[in-house]
């Protein structure tokens, strides 16, 4: 059985673009896990545990809400990235836990959605040399891919 996690830093807690992408990300990951039998953990930085209660996405079984505890989430993000096949960022602000998971276990596929502003401007060179690590980079919009 394959592993996949998801890692993200609000799916539930906000109403954004980006949230609004991670919850439907999400479910059609699960669905796609369950066809195929896969393993799918998606764990928010932000997120309670409880804002998963109830969500029409996928079961809440399968989330885990850090509720802020950053250094919980690194540290639970990696332990659980090492063991997966797949691993998918929502953010680059989380590029240098998927870079880290990538030292630990290099054959583990690191992914990375972009979402707008954030990857617009120059990255700088260190965040450049990360995201070169990482298998794929997934552009949300043909702009954003553009620029």
């Amino acid at each position: 059985m394959k592993n996949i996690l998801f890692l993200t830093l609000k799916v539930f807690s906000a109403t954004g673009g980006i949230e609004k992408v991670c919850r439907i990300a999400g479910k059609a990951m699960y669905e796609n896990a369950i066809k195929l039998n896969k393993r799918l953990l998606v764990m928010s930085m932000h997120d309670q545990q409880a804002d998963s209660f109830d969500n029409p996405y996928f079961p809440s079984e399968i989330f885990r809400g850090f509720g802020a505890r950053k250094i919980q989430f690194v540290l639970k993000a990696l332990q659980e990235g090492a063991r997966s096949d797949v691993v998918l960022l929502s953010h680059v602000n989380l590029l240098k836990i998927g870079w880290l998971i990538k030292q630990i276990s290099p054959s583990t596929k690191v992914l990375l959605f972009c979402h707008g502003i954030e990857i617009w401007k120059e990255l700088s060179a260190t965040k450049r040399s990360m995201l070169q690590r990482f298998d794929e980079i997934l552009s949300v919009s043909h702009y954003t891919a553009a620029q």
